[in-house]
């Protein structure tokens, strides 16, 4: 939420047209991510593809599956996962 204040507080600070700030505000978006996410760059242009396309799309989530090695490591993800949802 915070991000959305700085972005917001930017955009109203510009000098430019109305038109102009608002083609600007619908072609801004926020990726977070956890600090272990590996992800393909085509991925990230698919995921603005499809919220471009859609107006009244304002967040996309989606689950992430780990690439680890061991049991220990996939079952604590799993646990980890199951104690946040």
């Amino acid at each position: 939420m915070y991000l959305f204040y700085f972005l917001a507080h930017k955009l109203l600070k510009m000098k430019e047209n109305e038109k102009r700030k608002q083609t600007i505000a619908e072609n801004t978006f926020i990726l977070a991510l956890d600090g272990d996410v590996d992800f393909q760059p085509s991925a990230v242009h698919l995921l603005i593809d499809r919220m471009k396309g859609n107006k009244e799309v304002g967040a996309a989530c989606g689950r992430i599956l780990p690439i680890g090695l061991g049991l220990l490591y996939i079952l604590h993800y799993i646990l980890d996962l199951k104690m946040l949802c």
